[in-house]
């Protein structure tokens, strides 16, 4: 499906220009951000907002995936209260589009009550049923994600809609979207494709229907892997008209495998990103769109809490700080909060839970260290502006500690009088505790850390900094001020301090009490690694608009919006374009045939069950995701007589469509199962038996036009409002913005 994704940031530009592109014969201009805005600007560093740079920490946060927008607001304060900046968003084409030419925008209360994100649209992958496609996209012939012009005509209405909206909550009239994300992970097809992949034809277009529809914000990507696709100045078949503004990738560096949870598979650490930046994209800042959060589990699996802990905080210390150690400066976490797959939502590989193992629970509690491991680095970074202007050095071993078996990152501060090092162990996956000394040039001289007694400690799956306030258990630590005053200790004791050149030393273990020391006019708290998760960074007071609230009035579910009359019943050609449970009726006048082969085709665990003249037949549960087809003789019909008219009812309740694979434009394949591939009554001809369905129809013209289509196979317009599905399909709330398009608020008030 097409997935739209978007941050609320932006990007600036220097000078207004256009490309000229080739379509079917058509010529189309594409028009560059440059000078369509200016309220954003970046350079090889970071981002920037009015002029202020902005480490963007971001996180992922589905809103189909938690369908009651009063909670919302719940998720965004504990995004908010971790130290982030930003949320990224998915934007589900077949929600917005279940019938086609009919697009349902009620998704304004979402951009109304964020400060900074990054929609994404069409194909969306999220593990969602046919990648976010909706499922009468099937019916068209060219293939997907491809200049093919029955699918890009496909396509207009949807972004024409979308993207408009996008446009009116830009942060240059006072909204929330700093960037917009044209497509998603098209980065790898095996297969004839028109135009070839990658398509930098295809990819100008989509980002033609965007400015077309008003956005001027810059154009971000997000390459499954780091290849440099489309990055700025990357010509791709003699071209860069499909080129964006600023590049991005996506890295799940320890994979999906929750069933070994304390397994990290060697060589994983992808301690290249800094020199693959570098030789991609030097022109942009170093983003990283999707850097794993979690994890998904398939049918058979150990659940998300196993998920939980093979991406817990330790994993967070170790990846995470490798991706400051490489320069990041727009870090978006997938997922931070995953939600429920509500009905059919989810793909064939998954279950109704979307948990992902993410820092905040499908329940949208805050149970796991990693949440809070999250708000110690999001805080640090928030109050460590040099790092955004910092060079990523080569990671050495031994320059700058005594220890063969440590590695450090050297981050020099580029005109700033701050410099960062990374110390991580050579061999991330060791188990075994490292002291060692930090030896580094400072303004003051060569200086030794600790510079009072012992050595400095790294634990395992752990790393330090040089300035830090908190520590794990029984870890010994160093910290020094610079100043004329000395130490006074106001609360605790086993600290040692000495005040030399100009500057005031504190030595100490750490331990679970408290201890206080003033420094002149500073006050110093050193705490344990599990007390400072409660800390909190306080926001300065701001100059910008709080939102209003306005009340949401839900109607009561026995008066929705209805059609007159039931769908018409779909044929068997129609009913491949959407998930979940279908019904297959065969009628046929029976004589003596006694051999009803039916070839079926449906993923995973998939149930079938089939009745023959009112009575129940044969049944079977699902293959594996390998063997997606079964072929089932049925012999002898038990109750058919000869000249009797007969009903054969079929049920398949299938595990949803198939997504697509990474950058896949398959046009039809396992996405559009579950349906009948074939079907032999014996001795007869195929046209005596005639089949209607149902499912499609009823969910491209689907009753409930206040929360979007059913998920049900139902046959009649009083079972549908009987049934009473779940709300989940559209987005709605009642917060009202208030912030005034001319106020230029500061970039650390969003």
């Amino acid at each position: 499906m097409r997935f739209l994704r978007a941050f609320t940031a932006i990007t600036c530009a220097a000078q207004a220009a256009a490309l000229t592109i080739n379509l079917g014969g058509e010529k189309l201009t594409v028009e560059r951000d440059e000078g369509l805005q200016d309220v954003v600007t970046y350079d090889e560093h970071s981002l920037k907002v009015y002029g202020e740079r902005l480490f963007i920490f971001s996180g992922e946060f589905h809103p189909y995936r938690l369908p009651v927008p009063d909670l919302w607001i719940d998720i965004f304060q504990k995004i908010k209260s971790l130290g982030f900046n930003t949320v990224s968003f998915y934007v589900h084409w077949a929600l917005v589009e279940g019938n086609p030419g009919h697009t349902t925008l009620q998704m304004e209360s979402l951009l109304l009550n964020l400060s900074l994100m990054q929609p994404k649209k069409r194909y969306i992958n999220a593990e969602a049923a046919g990648g976010g496609f909706p499922g009468w996209i099937q019916r068209i012939k060219g293939v997907l994600r491809s200049q093919a012009p029955d699918y890009l005509a496909a396509t207009d209405n949807y972004i024409a809609n979308i993207a408009g909206l996008i446009a009116k909550y830009e942060i240059t009239k006072g909204g929330p979207i700093i960037l917009y994300q044209p497509e998603n992970e098209y980065s790898g097809y095996a297969g004839y494709v028109p135009g070839g992949f990658p398509d930098p034809v295809y990819f100008a277009y989509v980002k033609k229907q965007a400015r077309d529809a008003g956005v001027t914000v810059p154009f971000i990507s997000n390459d499954a892997w780091a290849q440099g696709l489309f990055a700025p100045g990357d010509e791709v078949n003699g071209s860069t008209i499909g080129n964006v503004d600023i590049y991005g990738h996506d890295s799940y560096p320890l994979g999906f495998d929750c069933a070994h949870p304390t397994t990290w598979p060697g060589s994983n650490l992808p301690t290249y990103f800094a020199a693959t930046h570098k030789d991609q994209s030097p022109s942009t800042f170093y983003s990283l769109n999707e850097f794993q959060g979690g994890a998904f589990d398939p049918w058979g699996g150990l659940g998300f809490q196993a998920c939980a802990q093979l991406l817990n905080e330790q994993f967070e210390r170790v990846f995470y700080k490798n991706d400051f150690a490489s320069g990041v400066t727009l870090l978006n976490l997938y997922m931070l909060y995953g939600g429920t797959n509500w009905g059919n939502l989810g793909h064939s590989g998954g279950y109704t839970s979307y948990d992902y193992g993410s820092a905040i629970t499908e329940n949208r509690e805050l149970t796991r260290e990693k949440y809070s491991e999250l708000k110690l680095e999001a805080n640090f970074l928030k109050v460590s502006p040099a790092y955004l202007t910092a060079t990523v050095k080569s990671a050495v071993i031994g320059t700058y500690t005594n220890s063969s078996t440590l590695i450090t990152t050297p981050l020099f501060g580029n005109g700033t009088a701050t410099n960062f090092y990374v110390v991580r162990h050579a061999d991330y996956q060791t188990l075994s505790l490292a002291n060692y000394k930090l030896n580094l040039k400072t303004s003051q001289g060569d200086l030794t850390i600790p510079q009072l007694k012992g050595s400095l400690t790294l634990s395992e799956f752990d790393d330090k900094t040089a300035l830090v306030v908190y520590g794990g258990p029984n870890e010994a630590h160093e910290l020094a001020v610079v100043t004329k005053s000395s130490a006074q200790i106001v609360e605790g004791s086993g600290i040692t301090t000495k005040s030399t050149n100009g500057s005031t030393i504190l030595n100490w273990e750490t331990s679970a009490t408290r201890r206080v020391v003033k420094v002149g006019s500073v006050f110093v708290y050193i705490l344990d690694r599990n007390s400072a998760f409660i800390w909190q960074t306080l926001l300065e007071p701001t100059n910008g608009y709080l939102p209003g609230l306005s009340q949401t009035k839900t109607p009561p579910t026995t008066s929705f919006s209805t059609r007159s009359s039931p769908p018409p019943s779909s044929t068997a050609q129609t009913t491949d374009t959407a998930p979940g449970s279908f019904i297959f009726r065969g009628h046929f006048t029976a004589s003596r045939q006694r051999i009803l082969p039916l070839p079926l085709h449906a993923r995973w665990l998939c149930l079938w069950l089939l009745h023959l003249a009112q009575l129940h037949y044969i049944s079977a549960p699902g293959a594996a995701p390998t063997t997606p087809n079964r072929t089932t003789a049925l012999t002898p019909c038990p109750t058919s007589k000869p000249a009797q008219n007969t009903s054969s009812p079929i049920l398949i309740d299938n595990k949803q469509l198939d997504s697509t694979k990474t950058g896949s434009s398959r046009r039809r394949g396992n996405e559009i199962a579950p349906r009948i591939l074939n079907y032999v009554l014996a001795g007869r001809p195929k046209d005596a038996i005639t089949w209607n369905s149902r499912a499609t129809s009823a969910r491209e013209q689907y009753i409930d036009q206040v929360r979007g289509p059913s998920t049900k196979a139902v046959s009649t317009p009083s079972d549908k409002a009987s049934r009473n599905p779940t709300p989940k399909h559209r987005l709605r709330m009642g917060i009202q913005h208030t912030a005034k398009p001319e106020s230029r608020a500061r970039a650390s008030d969003l």
